[in-house]
Parts: C-alpha cells; sequence; structure tokens
C-alpha cells in the first residue's frame, strides 16, 4: 500500500473511527425498523408517536440512509452533514420516547421510556461533541520520513 493510499484511509482518525461506529448504531436502527429483523410489529411504545408521523418502515429507511452517509463520511474532510442527519434522528427518537413517556405518565403515573430517551439523549451529546471536535490536520508524509531519515524509495510500493 504506497503512503498516499495510507494517508487518504486514516485522515481522520479517531473522529472517523467514531462516525463509523455512529454508522454502525444507525444501521442498528435502520434494520430493526426496516429488513428481515425488524422488531415491528407491534411498534414498541415508545415509537407510537414516531409511526404516527411516518410508518416505522420509513424511519428505518432513513435510519439507513443515514448510516451510509456516516460511514461515507467516516472517511472524507467534510463530516458536519452526516453528523448533523445523524443527530437530528437522534433528537426526533428522543423526542418520540419523551412524547410517550408523558403520555403514559400522565395516564397511569408511572413510565419506564425515560430510560430510552436518556439513551439516545447520551448518544445525541457524543454526536455534539464529536462534531465540535477539529479534524486532524492532513499527514504530512514527507516530514514524518523525514524525521525518521527515511525516503520513499526505501519505503517502497507494494501495490
Amino acid at each position: 500500500m504506497t503512503v498516499e493510499r495510507l494517508k487518504s484511509v486514516w485522515v481522520n482518525g479517531a473522529r472517523g473511527w467514531t462516525m463509523f461506529c455512529f454508522g454502525l448504531s444507525a444501521t442498528v436502527f435502520g434494520l430493526a425498523f426496516f429488513g428481515p429483523i425488524k422488531i415491528i410489529p407491534p411498534s414498541p411504545k415508545g415509537l407510537v408517536p414516531l409511526n404516527e408521523i411516518w410508518p416505522l418502515e420509513w424511519w428505518g429507511a432513513a435510519w439507513l440512509v443515514v448510516a451510509v452517509w456516516l460511514f461515507v463520511g467516516a472517511f472524507r474532510q467534510d463530516q458536519a452533514l452526516a453528523l448533523g442527519a445523524y443527530a437530528f434522528m437522534l433528537f426526533v427518537s428522543a423526542s418520540s420516547f419523551v412524547v410517550a413517556g408523558i403520555n403514559e405518565y400522565v395516564v397511569t403515573g408511572f413510565t419506564t421510556m425515560w430510560y430510552s430517551a436518556a439513551f439516545f439523549v447520551t448518544i445525541l451529546g457524543a454526536c455534539l461533541g464529536v462534531a465540535r471536535l477539529v479534524n486532524a490536520p492532513p499527514l504530512d508524509v514527507d516530514a514524518l520520513l523525514k524525521k525518521e531519515g527515511l525516503t520513499r524509495e526505501e519505503l517502497g510500493d507494494d501495490t
């Protein structure tokens, strides 16, 4: 693998890896509503408000689109839109559980929806934190090689 290829693949470091993991979570959320392992029917009580806006299969498709966007964004310099889409989906999901929790609490005096809402809010907080991080500057391969006393020719090319 050439140095330039390594540079292009790992340009985003920890932020790219975190976005890749966010993409995995969005894939799981999407498959839960859409696909062979979907959890519906029956619809979980916390997702009833979402289902009233759009069918849950559509939300699942939206999660899968965001997942692809995150996977692509993990290897790009401009990641703001992918993180924004993921944050929006997390906010919508958290809001659905909060609304369902309030409705259930008003009717029964008890709810466990806060746990699910808190889960989505904490991931949302992590997403917003990652969005605020500054990307690492592009790797200066020539300076690194000079520091190590190597040349590109000595490194070779295995492609």
